[in-house]
């Protein structure tokens, strides 16, 4: 009789993580702790992510918008310039001395700036009559090969600013007693941004080349 209950009911070993139940001990989550080690590192390198791409983003954002503010305010501190001269001159009788060589300042800002809004939105004159006559790859082909040698001249444009800014540093303007070199920087200054947006309309037209070459 107690063989016959000893092989029914044989003496399981004793085992440190079951309980009476015959269930773990140990938490639920015990397995997934690995797994859930890796989701929260990656979710913290995700949230570092949108913080650099944020960033990132303003800052693009604050170049897309510059060259407009620079322009928008050349523009108006031109006219006020210029109308308090004509004002002065001719109903005070008493001319702004440095207002010419000032009005001739901000003006080649003015240019420049408009130059890179230009560039921005790709709206520089071209005559295209020719090139509206070519099939549409070869239209995108030409427009590249266009783009490229502009920013070849741009580049030009870059080093020749540069040094033409160095070279006019020690002259001054007679009447506001400032250096020349703050009307030539303008080009070394905004020719870069000229090339930021022209990189980036040449790469659009790259992925549209490729995309008509895909179909």
């Amino acid at each position: 009789m107690g063989a016959w209950i000893l092989r029914e009911n044989p003496v399981r070993p004793l085992n440190r993580d079951l309980g009476k139940s015959g269930h773990s001990l140990q938490p639920k989550n015990a397995r997934n702790l690995p797994l859930n080690r890796q989701v929260q590192r990656k979710h913290n390198l995700s949230a570092e992510n949108r913080k650099k791409y944020s960033w990132l983003k303003k800052f693009w954002r604050f170049l897309d918008y510059l060259p407009e503010v620079v322009l928008g305010a050349t523009v108006l501190i031109m006219t006020v310039t210029i109308f308090a001269q004509v004002v002065f001159r001719y109903v005070f009788n008493s001319a702004i001395y440095w207002a010419d060589e000032f009005a001739v300042l901000v003006f080649a800002w003015m240019i420049f700036s408009g130059t890179v809004v230009a560039t921005k939105y790709n709206e520089h004159l071209s005559v295209d009559t020719f090139i509206r006559m070519l099939p549409k790859r070869f239209q995108i082909v030409v427009t590249i090969t266009t783009n490229v040698a502009i920013f070849m001249v741009i580049v030009l444009l870059f080093i020749e600013g540069l040094a033409l800014t160095q070279k006019t540093a020690g002259l001054n303007y007679p009447a506001m007693e400032i250096s020349r070199a703050f009307l030539y920087i303008s080009i070394p200054l905004t020719t870069p941004l000229m090339g930021i947006y022209l990189l980036r309309t040449i790469i659009r037209d790259l992925r549209q080349l490729v995309g008509s070459q895909k179909r």
